[in-house]
């Protein structure tokens, strides 16, 4: 079946290509086997024949799904045994992470700047907009990233002696960076 499906599809390919519409040709009938609905389920049993006839016994019907209610664990002691009820719990207060001083989008937008002058090899260019994210976002989520953006502009300022010293501070302020790698580079040479 594979075989006839690449073989008809090449052939529609050629046809495309040549500029002719496509003809499909005649469609194969199909045949699907549909599985035959289940059985309906047998009819409830009547209801036993009153006893007599002044007095009815009414029936309470409970839907058979429900299972019957279960009592809570303290409920269940040995006999004997009082367990107190547990206290309710405190609700405890997750602690909520600072927030960015400012937008991470505009901080974020900051950092690919100064990343793109650096690729430019534009040093200059890339100070200045590194001390300006350094102003605008003294402490953002993207510290990281900055400092390691700061060791590349050092080398490419030709500042090796400063960016050793850099890149040694960056490693014990981030020692499972990403960047470390590059770091380490730097410390090493």
């Amino acid at each position: 079946a594979a075989l006839v499906a690449g073989a008809v599809g090449a052939a529609a390919a050629r046809q495309l290509r040549a500029g002719e519409p496509l003809d499909p040709g005649p469609v194969p009938a199909v045949r699907l086997e549909v599985p035959a609905p289940p059985a309906p389920p047998a009819p409830p049993a009547p209801p036993p024949p009153p006893a007599s006839p002044e007095v009815q016994p009414v029936a309470e019907e409970q839907p058979a799904a429900v299972a019957p209610p279960v009592a809570p664990v303290q409920d269940r002691a040995p006999a004997g045994k009082v367990i107190p009820p547990s206290p309710a719990p405190e609700a405890v207060a997750a602690p909520v992470p600072a927030a960015p001083a400012q937008p991470p989008d505009r901080a974020l937008e900051g950092l690919l700047a100064i990343r793109a002058a650096i690729a430019h090899r534009e040093a200059k260019e890339a100070r200045a907009l590194l001390e300006a994210h350094r102003r605008e976002y003294p402490q953002t989520a993207l510290d990281e990233e900055r400092d390691a953006a700061q060791l590349q502009l050092l080398v490419l300022e030709g500042r090796v002696g400063d960016a050793k010293a850099s890149a040694e501070a960056f490693l014990a302020r981030y020692p499972r960076s990403l960047y470390r790698p590059a770091a380490e580079a730097l410390v090493a040479e």
